[in-house]
């Protein structure tokens, strides 16, 4: 850290959606962003902080309280399937294997 102080510094990445989902389905209750980061600054200081979620699907309050908290928003649009494309995921695509040749290794 050239001559700098030797605390350690973290990015802290957090993956919005799967730990609000986590800690409603355990532990019954919502996330804190201040505690989120209050953990994270056990370890040393936190340059970057930033929650990832599709933010049009998040309840209103946790904008600010991350605001709050020094994390920045990143919305990550969850992308809808249309019907032709879950088709596509459900039946396994056969015609390729139609006069093709099978031997034993």
């Amino acid at each position: 850290m050239r001559g700098e102080d030797n605390a350690r510094r973290y990015c802290l990445f957090i993956d919005f959606e799967n730990i609000r989902y986590s800690m409603l389905n355990i532990q019954r209750r919502e996330p804190d962003p201040q505690e989120l980061i209050a953990v994270a600054r056990r370890y040393g200081t936190v340059m970057v902080a930033r929650a990832y979620a599709d933010w049009s699907r998040q309840p209103e309050p946790f904008k600010g309280s991350l605001t709050a908290a020094m994390i920045d928003r990143v919305d990550c649009p969850a992308k809808q399937l249309t019907v032709s494309a879950l088709v596509r995921f459900t039946i396994p695509p056969v015609t390729h294997l139609q006069g093709a040749r099978f031997s034993r290794c």
